[in-house]
């Protein structure tokens, strides 16, 4: 091939020196606008850019063009996991994870880590960003064209334009946009008779049963960015989808029945105890407000899980069919005013009671259309003051979730005062401020109260149905995601800061990092306790055993008995006794939840005979519960921003390179500490490697000695 043209004019002086070192040579990239087969849907763009030394793209024999797709893979979850055994080796070369004391450094003679990358050069290159940006759409918009090929010529014959204008003008109606329904009735010519007596849009139904098992809509619609950010117009999207009633992953696909009309016979089981162990929806809304004692347990359960069977949507409806009291036939007897007093008001107090819980424990579900929805219904059907006092909670409720307030604990103490005064370094408005500085226990405190701001904010709906498991409902479960993300951030951290050159280093970071673990066990954070414990139990640092025998044995000890109260032997037997006897402030650690729901979610079936299986959500609620019990009390510890801003800068991991880090971290242990090699051994081989790199710098250390 012909040798390739100079870079565009000042595109390697738009790098920063540290990108610039590691620029030796600039080959030909292809980029393909989303090319599946060999086809592509435009011209080839030719592009140079900037290649690292020792990267898959680097290299001197293969001088040709190369394709590179800008369609980066989703990483898959991020599991915890502390294995003594060594991670497989990989075919590669494993990128570098850079320490986190230390600033990222690229020089001639260093590999540029091929996990950061691609996030590094379109960040320090607005260019390759901009371009990425604009081909995103197009490629996204090819593969929806491809997966569903819209046009066939028997999609067409079925659904006629005229057929498809009916379809928008009838869910038009039923959203209540009766304007907009009569501009385009005037527009086109057609005429459209409303009907009162709608159930659901006719168009949203052909549409959730066209998505409602196709996974690949949703791996579409949600992509990361090359630092590995969701956009946010994407998970807008995705809740545009919710909000429709696309994203339920379990509707009910049987007609309508009202809820005066259906029977209990068949349509309910009880168990022995008289509780409720099946039933229909319209079943359940009338257990929830039954003209008898109510069950306050089975209030907050219905309210906790109800996203596992039905949409808010739906709910709302069912609740307003139950408020509009029909007299049935058994009923006829009563006389009117003693049918009102016993039936009505009774059962229309109990759906204003359950309303307001509603909107006191879940104001996150009340998006832009329920709001709507429910506006309606109180102000049609309710009594001026129920309506008014509803609506005045609905609106202080919303009003709190925007400036970022709850009723459940804030990152700060409730009081609005610390009780315990912070621990800050001399330098701590110094810019060369590092974490190691900072006392291990205020370390410990700045973490617990940043793992308690993700604890928190965790919803119920992020717990059911696996959402942090599936494709098309990872969007409900972005604190969940979040903490497990943070999680093996926190355990790589750790490897990489212990994984010092020096053996003198090596052991005082471990020191650190056990009495910080001390400090959050004594601070019944065990969320954050349990990601430390992953990294110091991880392969690459439990076989430093020379860096181990140095450290003074009452921290052995300390760790041991750690390594014990964490185990995972008999399902966290000792954990699960130690936070029950904890008592709040507590983090607990998520992991141990989320497996006993996966138990329950795929030991238990979401429908038995038919009906809802409602004994399934108690045993869910009695998790929830649990989460939710730990929410609600806050740690006394003052934030400092300037360690938390040191926190919020350790290493962002990319799921896809998990592993490779891994691998890494594995391989430099080894050279740090060689199997079998005594400690005089490893001294007298760091002397050697920093008298070649460093000779003048060994010389004054050896004088102050």
């Amino acid at each position: 091939p012909p040798p390739p043209p100079p870079p565009p004019a000042g595109f390697a002086s738009s790098a920063p020196d540290q990108l610039q070192d590691s620029i030796v040579k600039t080959v030909p990239v292809t980029i393909e606008f989303g090319s599946q087969d060999g086809e592509s849907v435009a011209s080839l763009l030719p592009l140079h850019l900037p290649v690292p030394p020792n990267t898959s793209l680097y290299n001197s024999n293969r001088a040709h063009a190369r394709k590179v797709s800008l369609l980066q893979p989703r990483p898959a979850d991020l599991s915890p996991s502390a294995s003594h055994a060594a991670p497989a080796a990989s075919g590669s070369a494993p990128p570098r994870f850079e320490r986190s004391d230390l600033p990222l450094r690229q020089t001639a003679t260093t590999s540029v880590p091929r996990a950061q990358w691609l996030a590094l050069a379109m960040k320090r290159n607005p260019e390759i960003l901009m371009l990425y940006e604009r081909l995103r759409p197009l490629s996204r918009a090819q593969s929806f064209g491809r997966l569903y090929n819209p046009g066939k010529t028997e999609v067409k014959d079925l659904l006629g334009g005229e057929i498809v204008l009916q379809l928008i003008m009838q869910h038009l109606d039923f959203v209540g946009y009766r304007s907009t329904l009569g501009h385009l009735q005037t527009e086109t010519g057609l005429q459209y008779e409303v009907k009162e007596d709608l159930q659901e849009s006719r168009l949203v139904t052909l549409l959730r049963t066209a998505v409602k098992d196709t996974e690949k809509v949703f791996d579409l619609a949600l992509y990361e960015t090359p630092d590995g950010e969701v956009r946010p117009v994407e998970t807008e999207l995705t809740q545009h989808l919710e909000d429709l009633g696309l994203g339920q992953d379990a509707e009910d696909e049987e007609p309508d029945v009202d809820i005066w009309e259906e029977s209990s016979k068949g349509n309910l089981e009880l168990n022995e105890d008289g509780t409720i162990k099946a039933g229909t929806l319209n079943q359940l809304v009338k257990r929830l407000t039954p003209t008898a004692t109510c069950d306050p347990r089975f209030i907050k359960t219905f309210l906790a899980t109800y996203r596992s069977f039905t949409s808010p949507e739906k709910l709302l409806m069912k609740l307003r069919q139950r408020y509009l009291v029909k007299r049935s036939k058994k009923k006829q007897w009563m006389k009117e005013d003693q049918f009102h007093t016993k039936i009505v008001m009774i059962i229309q107090t109990r759906v204003f009671n359950v309303l307001r819980g509603w909107v006191d424990t879940a104001v996150f579900d009340f998006n832009e259309r329920l709001q709507r929805l429910f506006y309606q219904f109180i102000d049609t059907d309710l009594p001026p003051d129920r309506a008014q006092q509803l609506r005045k909670t609905l609106e202080r409720k919303l009003e709190e979730a925007n400036n970022g307030k709850s009723s459940e604990a804030s990152q700060i103490d409730p009081s609005g005062t610390a009780t315990q005064a912070p621990i800050v370094p001399k330098n701590i408005f110094s810019a060369s401020l590092l974490l190691e500085h900072v006392d291990p226990e205020e370390v410990a405190r700045q973490l617990t109260l940043c793992e308690f701001k993700l604890y928190s904010a965790i919803r119920p709906w992020e717990l059911l149905n696996l959402a942090w498991q599936k494709p098309k409902l990872k969007h409900r479960a972005k604190n969940v995601l979040a903490i497990s993300k943070r999680f093996n951030e926190i355990s790589l951290w750790v490897q990489s800061t212990i994984l010092a050159p020096q053996l003198a280093d090596r052991v005082r970071h471990l020191t650190r990092f056990v009495t910080m673990a001390k400090h959050l066990r004594d601070m019944n954070n065990y969320s954050t306790l349990m990601a430390v414990i992953s990294g110091l139990n991880s392969a690459p640092i439990f076989r430093l055993k020379v860096s181990q025998k140095e450290m003074p044995r009452s921290l052995l000890a300390s760790m041991e008995e750690l390594l014990e109260v964490m185990n995972s032997n008999q399902s966290y037997k000792n954990y699960r006794a130690a936070i029950c006897n904890a008592r709040p402030p507590c983090c607990p650690y998520l992991g141990v939840y989320l497996t006993d729901l996966t138990f329950m979610e795929e030991g238990s079936l979401d429908t038995t005979n038919g009906l809802i299986n409602f004994a399934k959500r108690q045993l869910v609620y009695d998790v929830l519960e649990k989460i939710q019990l730990y929410q609600q009390q806050s740690y006394p510890f003052q934030p400092v921003q300037q360690i938390i801003d040191l926190i919020n800068k350790i290493p962002r991991v990319d799921s896809s390179q998990f592993d490779n880090i891994q691998n890494e971290l594995w391989e430099l242990s080894q050279k740090l500490e060689p199997k079998g090699m005594e400690k005089n051994d490893i001294l007298r081989r760091e002397q050697e490697v920093l008298r070649e790199q460093h000779p003048a710098a060994l010389q004054r250390e050896m004088t102050i000695r």
